[in-house]
């Protein structure tokens, strides 16, 4: 990765964990504990599979592991949780680099993933 694309991710991440708590919170605020941290843990994989080898991936694997540590879910669904963060990249800017970031936001405000996330732990 070119070090403009991980100034880029490095920005566009610190703009989204600044804004993240605001557009999350109603949302997280009626959604199942559990849920919420698998929602979470979607996010950060999301983050992982698109900034490989990054900063950004190493700091969502810190946060993924923390949220393993917090929830009371079976092992085995994280794998799941995990395979729900595989979408195809879609956002490209004006002049068309990829937007990794917002793929991830997309997934993470997207209001069928708590429905997906619960399937995937009911499984």
């Amino acid at each position: 990765m070119k070090s403009i694309d991980v100034l880029r991710a490095c920005a566009g991440f610190a703009f989204a964990a600044s804004t993240l708590p605001a557009v999350a919170a109603p949302v997280r605020a009626r959604l199942d504990p559990e849920v919420a941290i698998a929602r979470d843990y979607v996010l950060a994989s999301c983050l992982i599979k698109r900034y490989p080898d990054t900063p950004v991936a190493a700091d969502a694997q810190v946060w993924a592991g923390g949220l393993v540590e917090q929830g009371h879910i079976a092992a085995d669904r994280y794998a799941r949780l995990a395979q729900l963060a595989v979408t195809e990249p879609s956002a490209v800017s004006r002049d068309g680099a990829p937007v990794p970031l917002l793929d991830c936001m997309t997934l993470y405000n997207d209001p069928k993933l708590p429905g997906r996330i619960a399937r995937a732990l009911r499984r």
